[in-house]
């Protein structure tokens, strides 16, 4: 037991770390969103890479969108920002549906299949995934005139794509709403996955995904 606990002590150092290199590279944001975000990042890595499986490619590249999303937040860039959400959004969904390592699917087709799986009790969350999914798209390509000159063009590249200080806050709270919409998801629908991971770690998922979703995961094994 008391082990278990040194584990969360643990934990608890890195987040305190990972929060002050956070800020040191995109500036003073909310501590309790980054707190969150940290606690989302450490659940999922745990829970999607330490799976027994071999095919861990889009796993591994979904943490590292998580992560590279809050870098991006360091550039003055809005289309970086949403060119790594929209990868991020599409190797979750990779994850949930357990795609293998050379899996090429295309995501409206990977956003039905992800349909098929959860059937009606998902579809609130996946309205939202593809809700985010299309504001990335839109940003990305957005009303660039093509008809432009060179110069005028990439100008107008520029004016579209600044990046003002009030946004980052902005940015971050989408994160963390992304991030907790999915730690509940995963918590209900992959519970049995989750009970897994979490077997003898119980203390350890309460604390990274909170009370409530804890008490959502306890009635989703019962």
């Amino acid at each position: 037991m008391l082990e278990r606990y040194r584990e969360i002590a643990v934990y608890k150092e890195d987040i305190d770390f990972f929060i002050k290199l956070v800020q040191n590279d995109i500036g003073s944001v909310s501590e309790i969103q980054l707190r969150s975000i940290a606690k989302a990042i450490i659940f999922f890595k745990r829970l999607f890479l330490e799976e027994d499986s071999q095919n861990h490619h889009y796993a591994e590249c979904f943490i590292s969108d998580l992560l590279n999303l809050l870098h991006s937040l360091c550039g003055e860039s809005q289309r970086l920002y949403y060119t790594t959400y929209r990868s991020l959004i599409e190797n979750f969904v990779r994850v949930l549906l357990k795609y293998d390592n050379s899996n090429d699917t295309g995501v409206r087709n990977m956003i039905n299949e992800l349909r098929d799986k959860y059937k009606d009790k998902g579809k609130i969350f996946i309205d939202y995934l593809e809700g985010e999914y299309g504001k990335c798209c839109d940003v990305i390509h957005s009303n660039l005139k093509a008809n432009l000159c060179l110069y005028s063009y990439y100008e107008d590249l520029l004016k579209t794509d600044e990046m003002q200080d009030t946004m980052i806050s902005k940015y971050i709270s989408i994160f963390d709403t992304f991030c907790r919409k999915s730690k509940e998801f995963v918590v209900i629908h992959e519970s049995p996955l989750v009970n897994e991971c979490f077997y003898n770690h119980k203390e350890l998922l309460s604390f990274l995904i909170g009370d409530k979703n804890y008490k959502i995961f306890e009635s989703a094994c019962e």
